[in-house]
């Protein structure tokens, strides 16, 4: 059955959370996909004729098993694409993720497979979780907290949204990339990747969150 932008993100956001352990209720929905309660529900209605959600009002929503495989398929190619566009684009995180929703029902699954070898992730770009790689992740620990000399492969970021777009193209430059960690002076620290120094401030670095190789 085909559903729409809104329908997609409410069944992405089920299936993130219960990876979580969590759930989401319709004013989280709501504040998150900026639309209306009243819009969330009737919505949800629709999902629940569709078979991919038991809901009824004031109680927990849950998947259901074909709402689950429909919202894992999604999870997974949000996270690829959105990904992806940071990657090459280095746009803001919210364009990115909102540009996925559009490319998801339209982009072949042959560019998909092409995109997914040449940006193999073990996490979403915000550190999403993904099941079937989780257990291949190496320690992981933010780039502020790694020591000088180490040689680590940046996975994901923390409130991305949060970080000075002016470092944008730096952190999509980095992003997935090996990069050596060379110095860390006056509440800054300096990178090499692909023989480039990129200086970040702690703020930022803190916010890095990087594999040991």
């Amino acid at each position: 059955m085909d559903i729409g932008f809104t329908a997609r993100a409410i069944l992405f956001y089920f299936y993130q959370r219960s990876l979580q352990g969590k759930s989401i209720g319709v004013t989280e929905l709501a504040d998150i996909l900026e639309t209306s309660k009243a819009n969330i529900t009737q919505i949800n209605r629709t999902l629940t004729e569709a078979g991919y959600i038991e809901y009824q009002p004031y109680k927990p929503i849950a998947l259901t098993n074909s709402g689950l495989q429909r919202a894992e398929k999604i999870y997974h190619r949000i996270l690829l694409i959105e990904s992806y566009l940071f990657k090459t684009l280095a746009m803001p995180f919210y364009q990115c993720r909102s540009e996925a929703f559009s490319w998801e029902t339209a982009i072949f699954e042959s560019t998909l497979n092409t995109i997914n070898r040449k940006i193999d992730i073990k996490t979403g770009l915000t550190g999403d979780i993904i099941p079937s790689k989780e257990n291949l992740l190496k320690p992981t620990k933010s780039l502020k907290a790694a020591d000088i000399g180490n040689i680590v492969t940046v996975l994901s970021f923390r409130d991305l949204d949060s970080i000075d777009s002016v470092f944008l193209d730096e952190l999509s430059f980095i992003y997935l990339n090996t990069i050596v960690l060379k110095a860390k002076v006056s509440d800054t620290i300096a990178v090499f990747c692909n023989e480039r120094k990129i200086i970040l401030p702690y703020d930022v670095a803190s916010k890095i969150v990087v594999e040991h190789r």
